[in-house]
């Protein structure tokens, strides 16, 4: 373990050059699995062998003393005269000798209380402390302060210049800026250094940047952090080292700057830090992972026939089959130059194409958790060196109620979990680096953030970072947020005009099934080119639907709650709820179709008074992104009573509590 300590601090300060230098980190070394079991054992061979040497060294000390001490006594047990004699020579040559020679020689005292003087050597007498100590026999007199010097730290008068408060020592109000617009006369003869510190994040270079730069710029991003030792975020693309290819890719995708939830998690996932990541939909947060789980796949040894025998190196769970297409999608973009094998298992595919695809070999697995534990029960899966999870949307997969089955795939994962202490965290995350050990990466991303999340995250990830864009649960400023509070009659009247008004690609929101299908009729007659989404369609169909979408062959896409959650379509101009949501939750996804990637969105929302179970929540969402609440919505009785809450103007025997 010592050895270990001293190759991390080595492998910091290395690090920390090339940092310096603008160079890349080092590549971590792959360990097979048979390797990693050499080496534990190893290391408990090695543990064995200290113990049993201590054990050894204590047994000898024990020994010595037992026969050292039985000599004194054989030796002082005389008459009573020798033993006065004794006395008597050892309070002579007290007096004589100076403080730094009693502490020199030592006197034993006996059962009868008679001492014996014995002079020794250096090392025999720093053999003879360590016997003393060992054994108890080493007792310190309490000192006793004297009343100067109990009081003399309590009252301190020697005071530095800076702890004057008669005088503002901050550099922006030393020297303010006069009337005339002219900066005074101190401030003219200021170093240009000490004038830099002043100036706003965006006009420093990256190593100019203080600790109270980095804390404004957070703000200024909306991004808020919590626990964990969380690294500075980036600003621009070239301010963290990426490999070359997949940068590349970057620029040919035309991301032209990250997004804030990018800018603060790259730097997070490339130190190999467990992480906590709550952002709005359409933030970006695919990439968000995606980047640095390909920096870290690009360092392994492509799969062969034998290291594919111990499963993928990494895996992403999401809780749709659409988002589990996309995110492998988005993967093959990025990932292009390095030849990295990925595949998606969903329901609604076979088994026996999937489990030849898993046979032959891949660095990352997509899919779905209900598909992932049928093949993990069935031992056509194996993740015993899988040491990257990801999981997306993590409050839609409890919500669609898959936290067994997550629970069931997490603990088939054999890789070591770090520790929960911070500090040892973070020197198994330097181990992990240099190739000595292999320990799980998770990273949890949603939008919203639920106690059963929170309950997932304490159980599965060690020392995680919290990030935050903007406050959890909050709204897109991006989306412009319109509430019709109307008649159930007169919701199909206001559809048209809406369309009529609006350009395509428009998404529609219906409750039911049969719902859905009504509504692509009825536009139908009116000429509009719409295509169906639910659960009763087959996988086959869904894709095709999604794809003529997004290929703008499609001008409106009619759905249920399942489109909700992973379907990006470029440039969705405007998202209608025909059905109010039933939650929160399904409000803040669906709404979240539209004003992606940066872009502007609308959503229009029918309510009715069969839907106040959504009014409150609904109210103080809007109030929170900052969007206009409707006098009608703002007025409303159940719009200032949360569901289930007691009124307090009703007497308590009346009171009846609604069970959760």
């Amino acid at each position: 373990m010592i050895a270990a300590e001293e190759l991390a601090e080595e492998q910091q300060e290395h690090n920390n050059q090339l940092i310096q230098n603008g160079k890349s980190t080092f590549k971590p070394q792959f360990l097979s699995k048979q390797q990693r079991e050499e080496q534990k054992q190893k290391q408990e061979e090695q543990q064995h062998k200290q113990q049993v040497e201590k054990q050894q060294q204590i047994a000898q000390i024990r020994k010595e003393y037992i026969h050292f001490r039985s000599k004194v006594i054989s030796n002082s047990l005389g008459d009573d005269q020798k033993v006065r004699q004794i006395l008597e020579k050892r309070k002579s040559k007290s007096r004589s000798r100076s403080k730094s020679k009693e502490k020199n020689n030592r006197y034993i005292t006996s059962n009868t209380r008679a001492t014996v003087p014995v002079k020794m050597d250096g090392e025999n007498q720093e053999l003879m402390h360590i016997k003393m100590q060992y054994l108890g026999l080493n007792k310190e007199k309490k000192k006793i302060l004297k009343p100067s010097e109990k009081f003399k730290n309590i009252f301190n008068f020697e005071w530095d210049a800076t702890e004057d408060t008669s005088i503002d020592f901050n550099p922006l109000y030393m020297n303010r800026i006069i009337a005339s617009g002219l900066h005074s006369k101190a401030q003219e003869d200021k170093d240009p250094d000490q004038l830099l510190s002043s100036d706003h994040w965006s006009k420093k270079s990256l190593g100019q940047m203080q600790p109270r730069d980095w804390r404004i710029f957070r703000e200024d991003m909306d991004i808020i952090i919590k626990g964990g030792r969380v690294p500075n975020p980036i600003r621009e693309w070239n301010e963290v080292q990426l490999p070359k290819n997949l940068m590349n890719s970057i620029r040919n995708l035309n991301y032209v700057k990250p997004t804030p939830i990018q800018m603060q998690t790259i730097p997070i996932g490339l130190e190999r830090k467990d992480m906590i990541g709550i952002a709005p939909t359409g933030s970006g947060k695919s990439a968000a992972f995606l980047i640095p789980l390909i920096t870290y796949l690009s360092t392994l040894p492509k799969q062969d026939d034998k290291i594919c025998k111990d499963g993928p190196y990494a895996l992403i769970m999401a809780p749709a089959r659409e988002l589990a297409i996309q995110i492998e999608a988005e993967f093959q973009k990025l990932s292009q130059g390095y030849n990295l094998r990925s595949f998606v298992i969903v329901g609604g595919r076979k088994e026996e194409e999937q489990e030849f695809h898993l046979k032959k070999g891949i660095e990352i697995l997509i899919g779905t958790p209900g598909r992932i534990k049928d093949l993990l029960m069935k031992k056509y899966l194996v993740l015993e060196q899988c040491s990257w999870i990801v999981l997306d949307e993590a409050d839609k997969m409890i919500d669609l109620g898959f936290e067994q089955d997550v629970n069931y795939i997490l603990d088939s994962i054999t890789t070591q979990m770090k520790s929960e202490d911070e500090i040892a965290a973070e020197l198994e995350e330097k181990l992990a680096q240099a190739g000595e050990r292999q320990y799980r990466v998770t990273h949890l991303f949603s939008a919203t953030m639920p106690p059963q999340v929170e309950k997932l995250a304490k159980r599965y990830l060690r020392a995680f970072c919290f990030i935050s864009i903007g406050e959890p649960g909050g709204g897109k400023k991006d989306i412009e947020q319109k509430i019709d509070m109307i008649n159930e009659a007169a919701k199909k009247n206001r559809l048209l005009q809406l369309l009529a008004s609006n350009k395509p690609p428009i998404i529609i929101f219906a409750n039911q099934k049969k719902s859905v299908e009504i509504l692509s009729k009825t536009l139908e007659k009116y000429g509009y080119n719409s295509v169906v989404y639910h659960g009763s369609k087959t996988q086959q169909q869904r894709e095709a639907a999604v794809e003529g979408f997004k290929s703008k062959k499609i001008d409106i896409l009619i759905a249920t709650d399942l489109a909700s959650r992973g379907l990006h379509v470029e440039g969705v101009q405007m998202v209608i709820n025909f059905d109010a949501p039933k939650n929160i939750q399904d409000f803040i996804h669906r709404t979240g179709r539209t004003g992606r990637a940066g872009k502007r969105g609308l959503a229009v929302t029918f309510l009715t008074n069969s839907d106040s179970d959504l009014f409150y929540d609904l109210k103080e969402y809007l109030i929170k992104s900052g969007q206009n609440v409707p006098p009608e919505l703002a007025q409303h009785t159940a719009s200032n009573q949360k569901p289930g809450s007691v009124p307090d103007n009703v007497p308590r025997r009346k009171q009846v509590i609604l069970a959760h």
